[in-house]
């Protein structure tokens, strides 16, 4: 989510998301297993998991399917857009 500097302001920090977190939830949104989602960002799916528990605790998501529609709801991530050649829609 990227805002100027005066929306910045009106915004609770719960709903600002790291530059990390963007991309975890990108990688996530791929349909990837965390192994896949780790090789992508670098780090072990162990770290994923962790990161993925944290945003689910922070925004009171019982689980990982909840927590995406939750963020997407928020405006924070964008659901149901396909990736071109990733097969039928």
């Amino acid at each position: 989510m990227k805002l100027d500097a005066d929306e910045a302001d009106d915004v609770p920090l719960i709903f600002v998301l790291s530059e990390e977190e963007h991309r975890l939830l990108a990688e996530l949104l791929t349909g990837r297993s965390d192994r896949r989602v780790a090789f992508h960002l670098d780090t072990s799916d162990r770290t994923v998991r962790r990161r993925v528990s944290d945003l689910m605790r922070r925004f009171g998501a019982p689980n990982r399917f909840t927590l995406g529609v939750m963020l997407g709801q928020l405006g924070l991530v964008r659901i149901g857009r396909r990736r071109p050649g990733s097969g039928p829609a």
